[in-house]
């Protein structure tokens, strides 16, 4: 548990979609690989997405503006 949330913030049985929770996961939203290393690639609006990337299109379907990857995928995204 986290000591700085206070307990009526807590949620009952945690979020499974936080950023933390996606971090601690540790598997790669885009490759589906088990690393140690998970970095999130953020983007600033949903609208600037044209889903002409494999890595655009999950943004859009998923509806979110951060994606959990490992180093490699986050490599090829700025490639």
């Amino acid at each position: 548990m986290d000591a700085d949330v206070l307990p009526e913030y807590r949620l009952k049985h945690g979020a499974p979609h936080s950023n933390a929770a996606r971090i601690k996961r540790g598997i790669c939203e885009l490759c589906g690989q088990q690393v140690t290393d998970i970095r999130m690639h953020h983007v600033r609006s949903l609208k600037d997405l044209h889903g002409e990337n494999v890595w655009e299109q999950l943004m859009k379907q998923k509806r979110r503006k951060s994606l959990a990857v490992c180093k490699e995928c986050h490599e090829l995204i700025h490639s």
